[in-house]
């Protein structure tokens, strides 16, 4: 399934994997999904890599950063390399933002937090009040990972606020699932 000609059998077939209690070579399966054509498969397999924090995928995720031509794999690259804590990818994450598109930055931002630049906090938070409601929900979605004992409170009051103000179905249930996610531990 892994090699289907249907790119959402593929992404199936590599999230179902992913999830597996049995030993399986997930970091070839993963390498094989970062170099499918189609960008959503290549975004599940910089996913996982960045959730089950496989350190020897770093160089090609970097390469993904800096090179795929899709922003949506560029934004997720910069989040799976702040989830691995790379902190060797900061000076190509620094570079990277200053051309960045406004819904891929957000991936920039989340990740330059998690690895201590904390001066990024702010803007990521600002993007809960963006015109485009695709800007708010994917900023309610990366939230919880950003959240520690210091900032929780805060984080818990800006995104209550930014739901009682929010309009879109979409958004609505970005911030409500990031409410819930820190309520409950997050």
């Amino acid at each position: 399934m892994i090699s289907s000609r249907h790119y959402d059998v593929r992404i199936e077939a590599l999230e179902a994997l992913s999830d597996c209690a049995f030993e399986i070579d997930l970091e070839s399966l993963v390498r094989k999904g970062i170099r499918d054509r189609n960008e959503l498969v290549r975004v599940t397999a910089i996913e996982i890599a960045g959730c089950h924090g496989l350190k020897s995928m770093q160089a090609e995720i970097i390469r993904c950063l800096k090179s795929d031509r899709s922003w949506l794999v560029r934004s997720k690259a910069a989040v799976a390399l702040g989830e691995m804590h790379a902190l060797e990818a900061r000076k190509v994450l620094d570079y990277g933002l200053r051309r960045a598109g406004e819904e891929e930055r957000l991936g920039f931002y989340y990740a330059l937090v998690k690895l201590g630049a904390r001066k990024y906090l702010d803007a990521l938070l600002q993007a809960l009040t963006h015109d485009f409601y695709r800007v708010r929900c994917a900023t309610a979605n990366l939230i919880p990972g950003v959240a520690n004992k210091r900032n929780k409170r805060m984080l818990l009051r800006l995104l209550t606020e930014a739901l009682e103000r929010e309009e879109t179905v979409a958004a609505r249930s970005s911030l409500e699932s990031a409410l819930k996610e820190l309520r409950n531990g997050g």
